[in-house]
């Protein structure tokens, strides 16, 4: 099933974590953050990113306290695990 933002935000919380990632290379990751409940893994995985330039205008968006502000059910411990285990910290 391919999913659009405009699913994301019409059905929060609505979809599962295998069908993001089926999904994940066409759906923008502020919404994702926003609309969806998401894994620690999923987060290391897909929505940090470390190596954004500083001063852009979103820089701050895929950094490790932006995602826990949207993702409060995950723990700053867990995503730095998930992080380091995928080596993008």
């Amino acid at each position: 099933m391919k999913l659009t933002n405009t699913d994301l935000i019409q059905n929060r919380y609505k979809y599962s974590i295998e069908s993001l990632e089926e999904n994940v290379s066409h759906l923008d990751k502020k919404i994702m953050l926003s609309t969806q409940n998401l894994t620690a893994d999923f987060c290391a995985k897909y929505i940090y990113d470390g190596d954004i330039i500083g001063g852009d205008e979103d820089s701050y968006i895929y950094d490790i306290y932006y995602i826990l502000g949207k993702q409060k059910h995950i723990s700053e411990n867990e995503l730095a695990a998930k992080i380091r285990l995928y080596n993008v910290l």
